[in-house]
């Protein structure tokens, strides 16, 4: 509401330039043209705009073509595809290696090391073939069958401290 625009419809002009520019109305000439109570065609819409226009511009469809196979032969050489150039993109980041330098990871093997166990400190094997700390057999048990199994030991616990309780309490 601070901005003004001033509007002279007679010379197809407004204050914001956007008529001149564009060659159509702006918001500004709409308002106006709303306050005089005048419809916005007719002398203020360039022809290019209008619904006859437009009508006569796709009064005639466009059919399809027939396929390759069908298109007459000519004595013209075909057109060869355009030639391949590299598009222009960011500059590299590695830098160019000498032909001296390695390609590749550098890794390195395992080749005489010594393993030494995780349990006993000992060298020359690990924990999972360590002689002196019996294990517990692995058991095929998923984890929700864990789950369900710390749930039932819960369970039994809080029933047997509820019968101690209750043998406490009665007289």
């Amino acid at each position: 509401m601070d901005e003004s625009y001033i509007v002279d419809v007679t010379k197809k002009e407004c204050s914001c330039r956007l008529w001149e520019l564009n060659g159509y109305g702006c918001v500004h000439l709409v308002a106006t043209l709303a306050f005089l109570n005048v419809t916005p065609d007719g002398p203020y819409v360039d022809p290019l705009y209008l619904s006859a226009f437009f009508h006569n511009t796709y009064k005639k469809s466009i059919s399809g073509m027939n396929g390759m196979n069908m298109w007459p032969s000519t004595t013209f050489t075909p057109p060869l595809p355009p030639l391949k150039r590299r598009m222009p993109d960011s500059p590299k980041v590695k830098r160019i290696r000498h032909d001296s330098e390695m390609y590749g990871k550098h890794t390195l093997s395992k080749e005489g090391k010594k393993v030494s166990c995780g349990i006993c400190k000992e060298k020359g094997h690990n924990k999972n073939t360590c002689t002196q700390v019996s294990m517990p057999p692995k058991t095929n048990v998923t984890k929700k069958q864990k789950i369900m199994q710390t749930q039932e030991s819960v369970n039994m616990q809080a029933i047997e401290e509820d019968d101690v309780m209750g043998d406490i309490v009665e007289p």
